[in-house]
């Protein structure tokens, strides 16, 4: 047994088999309700939502089937790596899986292992390409997580102390820019 005390409420004793209708829960306050997960019969409870399908004809998708251009750094048989087109710093790769998979919850584990090592591989010829202070790896899955593309992907972006990141998505570098920098990855990728 414990006590719960909300904000303008008196104590009242909760005890583990407590029949409380949700409104009433523990956990809820005046003029909130109480979470939806957890509620018998609600089929929304965490782990159990359905995910959204894969769509083929997201843009990172016409990418791997180069019906889009881009400037790639680095393709295996499992991967894919290439420069953002609106880049937060200067070398701002994006590495994915070529296999579909719309973020790292549905991902192949042995997939998303590759994309790691991919990944890894990427920021430290990164590091190396564009003299960087560091590394800032990023990876959103859902829109609630931030995702915005809905094909799971890394971003391995380097970085310089004292200089801050772009806004995301905030301007579209020149594709002269990006293909400077695109080479000078490539070549630290392939030197190891």
């Amino acid at each position: 047994m414990k006590f719960v005390v909300m904000p303008g409420q008196a104590r009242e004793r909760v005890t583990p088999d407590s029949r409380a209708e949700p409104d009433k829960l523990p956990f809820s306050a005046p003029g909130f309700p109480a979470p939806a997960f957890g509620r018998p019969g609600n089929d929304d409870s965490p782990g159990t939502r359905p995910m959204p399908s894969y769509d083929p004809n997201n843009i990172f998708a016409k990418i791997l089937r180069g019906e889009l251009p881009c400037h790639k750094v680095y393709e295996d048989d499992k991967a894919f790596a290439f420069l953002d087109i609106m880049p937060r710093a200067p070398g701002h790769t994006l590495v994915l899986p070529k296999a579909p998979a719309r973020n790292l919850l549905d991902c192949p584990p042995d997939d998303l292992a590759h994309v790691a090592k991919v990944a890894q591989q990427v920021a430290k010829a990164a590091m190396k390409a564009f003299d960087a202070d560091g590394i800032t790896m990023q990876q959103f899955n859902e829109s609630a997580g931030g995702q915005v593309v809905f094909h799971l992907h890394v971003h391995i972006i380097p970085r310089k102390t004292g200089v801050m990141m772009k806004p995301p998505a905030s301007e579209k570098e020149k594709p002269e820019v990006l293909a400077e920098q695109a080479k000078r990855l490539a070549a630290a990728l392939a030197a190891g």
